[in-house]
């Protein structure tokens, strides 16, 4: 059987996970840049929102990641993009300066993928997808200086390990590191990785096909352009608020 290029399921769930985030930067800043007192918005509802959105973009980018074509030039491109991004958070919120941020870590995550496919076709994929997903739950504590389950701490790593913006960039941030979008190699790397192998399931089990059988024309559009949205979806929804307060 040939396999349908166009996979419109995968475009509708990358368009739920850009309009989900851009409904939670709305919030944010309603209650961080406009004051808004929203108690609920730091309750751990909260966090599962924002972990939600970083799921649905890393798990959807390392499954699609078998499927793109010019690899490392893609993977430049998002990289470029997440400069442009923190270039202009630290000019116009210097405060909220974005650095390593999802676009960062896709962009990196796609570079590794390159370096270390051949390894990984290897490797059985309900092996491989296994044995990301425990290292990822096992590492999910890494940013705050732990290794346990989920945020279960186990035990505590060293401290010479957070000790720069390298570290950082790696997962291992020092004290006094901040960006409100930080989504760095580990332990994101393995839900990267959990993606690429549940595509080569979804071959392997010639399911591929079966993604093309879903049609909501709307999100698809949002989701095939989920890029440049993401790049010009936080000064809209800044302008938009700030019109809204101003004059409401």
């Amino acid at each position: 059987m040939t396999e349908i290029k166009r996979y419109t399921l995968l475009d509708i769930l990358r368009g739920m996970s850009v309009i989900s985030m851009i409904f939670y930067h709305a919030m944010w800043d309603i209650v961080n840049i406009f004051g808004v007192r929203a108690d609920w918005f730091y309750s751990p509802m909260s966090v599962v929102w924002q972990h939600s959105i970083r799921w649905g973009f890393v798990l959807l980018s390392g499954f699609c990641w078998s499927m793109g074509k010019n690899k490392v030039k893609r993977a430049l491109i998002v990289l470029a993009d997440s400069v442009i991004i923190s270039i202009v958070t630290a000019v116009f919120m210097p405060q909220n300066f974005i650095l390593f941020g999802v676009l960062s870590f896709i962009g990196t995550a796609m570079l590794l993928t390159v370096l270390i496919s051949r390894f990984f076709k290897k490797i059985n994929p309900y092996m491989g997808m296994l044995c990301c997903a425990v290292l990822f739950i096992f590492l999910f504590s890494v940013n705050d200086k732990a290794v346990g389950i989920w945020n279960i701490k186990l035990f505590s790593l060293p401290a010479w390990l957070y000790r720069n913006y390298f570290t950082a960039y790696l997962g291992f941030p020092h004290d006094d590191f901040y960006s409100p979008d930080y989504v760095p190699v580990f332990p994101w790397i393995f839900m990267f990785w959990m993606g690429y192998f549940l595509y080569h399931i979804f071959k392997r089990k010639c399911l591929l096909n079966h993604l093309s059988y879903f049609r909501i024309k709307p999100m698809e559009y949002i989701g095939r352009n989920s890029l440049i949205i993401y790049m010009v979806h936080q000064p809209i929804v800044y302008v938009i608020l700030y019109l809204w307060f101003a004059y409401f």
